[in-house]
């Protein structure tokens, strides 16, 4: 049976066994390894002995950058969320970015829009690495740096059909009112208060499912697990 896991904190409302068992169409052993500060992180010999591909989200997606080798466009971005064992060591790299980086390269191509980043997070930090490469330029608010920040009034300060990108952890909530011809692509899958608000709107509203399992086919890939 396939063996991976993942490693964060309050991590059980994770979907992520599910999402890897229907792109497989087969059932999966998966390990949550909900650690509650960083601290008290397995080492990754100790992880590899009960998984053979392992994830890491928040809030350790640095925490092991200096036992791995990141391979590829995100060995100069600094954050990692997937790691697997060769007979080289370690090597890593991060599925969101790649993911993030498909849809924005297509967004662009199709849609030379404005784009708003909400949050300077981890993700943020992805999505604005992303929008470096493709030379795209944005706008970002955060709590840090902007007042009335879950309230912020984005139909004001977007351009139509701008495409907004909520990179805020899942205890964030958008209430400030948008555009009609705006998109708001949610990196949170099943956010309940932004679904239940969007639900009806005239705008898009992209869930953060669809991220998951691009996520998670990368993922497979860089593990050399066939699906």
């Amino acid at each position: 049976m396939i063996k991976l896991g993942l490693v964060g904190k309050n991590i059980k409302h994770s979907k992520s066994k599910s999402v890897y068992e229907k792109i497989l169409q087969t059932e999966i052993e998966y390990t949550l390894f909900d650690i509650e500060n960083s601290s008290e992180l397995p080492e990754l010999e100790d992880l590899f002995k009960k998984v053979s591909g392992l994830s890491i989200t928040a809030p350790y997606k640095k925490d092991y950058t200096s036992f791995v080798e990141a391979v590829g466009e995100v060995s100069d971005l600094g954050i990692i969320n997937c790691i697997r064992k060769s007979n080289k060591g370690y090597q890593a790299t991060n599925t969101d970015f790649l993911a993030v980086h498909s849809f924005l390269k297509s967004h662009i191509e199709n849609n030379d829009s404005q784009i708003i980043i909400l949050g300077d997070g981890s993700m943020a930090q992805i999505t604005t690495f992303s929008l470096g490469l493709l030379s795209k330029e944005y706008t970002q608010y955060s709590r840090k740096i902007t007042p009335n920040f879950p309230s912020l009034d984005l139909s004001k300060l977007s351009e139509n059909n701008a495409l907004i990108i909520n990179t805020c952890a899942r205890e964030y909530v958008y209430n400030g009112p948008l555009s009609d011809d705006n998109i708001f692509w949610d990196y949170n899958y099943l956010h309940k208060a932004h679904n239940d608000r969007f639900a009806n709107s005239s705008f898009q509203y992209i869930d953060g499912m669809d991220l998951l399992k691009n996520q998670a086919i990368h993922a497979l890939s860089f593990w050399g697990i066939n699906y």
